[in-house]
C-alpha cells in the first residue's frame, strides 16, 4: 500500500505553528490579556467577544485538514470559555463563515465548476460577502444577543445543512 500524501502530514512544523498562533493562541491570549476589562464592561454591562471560527471547523474539507482542526479548537475553546466565565457575565461567541467572496476563498471561487458546485449546495444559492460576517458579529456583540454565549453562528447561506 502505498502512503497518501496530504496537507495534514505535509505541512512543514512553522506553518502548523503560525495556523495555532493565528487562529486559535492569539484569541486566548487576547481574552486572558482583556479578562478583567471584560468583566468590567461598560456602563455595568460585561463585555462581549466574538471570534471568527470557519465551517471547516465541523466539516472534514480536504486538503484543510490542519486549518479545520484548529478552528474546531477555536469553538472548542469558545464554548468552555462561556461555560467557565459566564458566571461573571462575560459573553463569548464565535461565527462559522461559509464561502464568503474574500481574497482566501478567492482561488476556489474562481474556478466555475467550484463555484457551480458551491452554489448548488447553498440552500440561498449565493455565495457571501464579508459584510454578512459583519453584520453577524455586530448582532453578538449587540444587547439583543444579550442572552446568547458559547455559541458558533453559521454564516454560509444554509450550505451546512446540506
Amino acid at each position: 500500500m502505498s502512503k497518501v500524501r496530504t496537507a495534514a502530514i505535509d505541512i512543514a512544523e512553522h506553518d502548523w505553528q503560525r495556523l495555532l498562533d493565528v487562529n486559535l493562541s492569539s484569541v486566548y491570549r487576547l481574552i486572558r490579556a482583556f479578562h478583567d476589562h471584560l468583566a468590567a464592561g461598560t456602563a455595568g454591562t460585561p463585555g462581549s467577544v466574538v471570534a471568527i471560527s470557519s465551517m471547516s471547523a465541523n466539516r472534514a474539507v480536504p486538503g484543510i485538514a490542519p486549518y479545520g482542526a484548529v478552528k474546531a479548537g477555536l469553538s472548542h475553546l469558545l464554548r468552555g470559555l462561556a461555560v467557565e466565565l459566564g458566571a461573571e457575565g462575560i459573553r463569548l461567541n464565535g461565527i462559522a463563515p461559509g464561502y464568503i467572496e474574500t481574497e482566501m476563498t478567492a482561488p476556489v471561487l474562481a474556478d466555475e465548476s467550484n463555484r457551480r458546485r458551491i452554489l448548488d449546495r447553498t440552500p440561498l444559492a449565493a455565495i457571501g460577502v464579508p459584510d454578512d460576517v459583519a453584520r453577524a458579529a455586530l448582532f453578538l456583540l449587540s444587547e439583543d444577543a444579550g442572552f446568547i454565549t458559547g455559541q458558533i453562528l453559521a454564516v454560509d447561506g444554509g450550505y451546512a445543512l446540506t
